[in-house]
């Protein structure tokens, strides 16, 4: 069942990536954010990391929550699979809720951290 769902994690992450960077004028911060994000949940915690990220300036940075947010639904984590549902159910989910949306995130972040070095050319501790 995990080889199934990494293989789905995968094949969307990488439909995302090649979205931002057939469209994207800011397909590099995109790429940095996906470099940042994981480190980011790993310290700071999954609520404070996306929420930072949500303040960030550039569009393309905060497109990341929406794409983790379909990961998760797609996952069966979340009900609502936009950015603003990703966000509240990281504030107000249980311990259990978030520990799993942690593993979670962590899991797809994997692959778009993967996706962005190889389609978007972005190597870590790379800024836009």
């Amino acid at each position: 069942m995990t080889a199934i769902r990494d293989h789905q994690r995968a094949i969307l992450a990488e439909r995302h990536v090649r979205t931002v960077s057939e469209r994207s004028t800011d397909a590099k911060a995109y790429g940095a954010i996906c470099m940042k994000l994981p480190i980011l949940v790993h310290q700071a915690g999954l609520a404070p990391a996306l929420h930072h990220v949500a303040q960030l300036s550039k569009t393309a940075k905060r497109e990341i929550l929406d794409h983790l947010a379909e990961q998760l639904l797609k996952g069966g984590l979340l009900q609502d699979g936009t950015k603003d549902g990703l966000l509240r159910y990281s504030r107000d989910a249980n311990a259990t809720q978030v520990l799993a949306a942690t593993r979670e995130v962590q899991r797809c972040l994997q692959w778009y951290r993967a996706f962005a070095k190889t389609i978007l050319q972005v190597e870590p501790g790379e800024d836009e």
